[in-house]
């Protein structure tokens, strides 16, 4: 195989991955922030951690934002972008439980 499909199927591998990554810390900060503040305020059961997935699926396809024009970043911003995003829901329990101490 020659060099350029091994890298192209790489970032492919890399991009299902953070996807993967993405989907298993959403799903879990979904579950995780429901049980400490919808279920108390309203009594709403907490979705399981498939059904947390699959909402943020589903919420995803009406706040997705594509542009249609040429992306310019390169591969590296790309990647910090995509792993900020699987981050971003641990740093939203972490502030979760802060303002759950408060309540």
């Amino acid at each position: 195989m020659n060099e350029k499909l091994l890298s192209c199927l790489g970032m492919i591998a890399l991009a299902m991955g953070l996807f993967v990554a993405q989907m298993l810390t959403g799903g879990w900060a979904c579950v995780v922030l429901w049980r400490w503040f919808v279920t108390p305020i309203f009594g709403i059961p907490a979705p399981s951690y498939i059904q947390s997935m699959g909402l943020l699926l589903f919420a995803g396809l009406f706040i997705m934002q594509q542009s249609r024009s040429k992306d310019d970043r390169d591969v590296s911003e790309k990647i910090g972008a995509s792993i900020a995003v699987a981050i971003a829901p641990v740093l939203a329990v972490m502030i979760g439980f802060v303002i759950r101490m408060f309540l």
